[in-house]
């Protein structure tokens, strides 16, 4: 068992990680300042969440915005304005050619 990891999470325990993590603090940085494991940190968010805990959100706001690119259709050869790389079919293709969009 490690020794970092405390036995309870008491109620101030509570509160300080809400208010570490309420005001942008990593996961990791949040383990070393309490004395315990990024594991038991990022487990108890979990758990704070799924009781209905109000906690911020931050993996929305990472990543890049999804950007238009134009790619060419795999079944007509037409280029067609893509939001994501693995959409390779072009809209008519998808509802009027030979793909359904259940296949898909």
């Amino acid at each position: 068992m490690d020794e970092r990891a405390p036995e309870v999470w008491g109620h101030e325990r509570v509160t300080q990680l809400v208010d570490l993590w309420n005001a942008g603090r990593a996961a990791r940085v949040i383990a070393g300042l309490m004395g315990t494991s990024r594991d038991a940190v990022e487990s108890k968010l979990a758990k704070l969440r799924r009781a209905g805990r109000p906690l911020a959100r931050r993996r929305a706001a990472r990543g890049t915005p999804k950007v238009e690119t134009l790619r060419r259709c795999l079944h007509c050869n037409q280029d067609f304005a893509s939001q994501h790389i693995c959409n390779r079919l072009c809209p008519t293709c998808l509802e009027e050619g030979p793909f359904t969009s259940a296949m898909v």
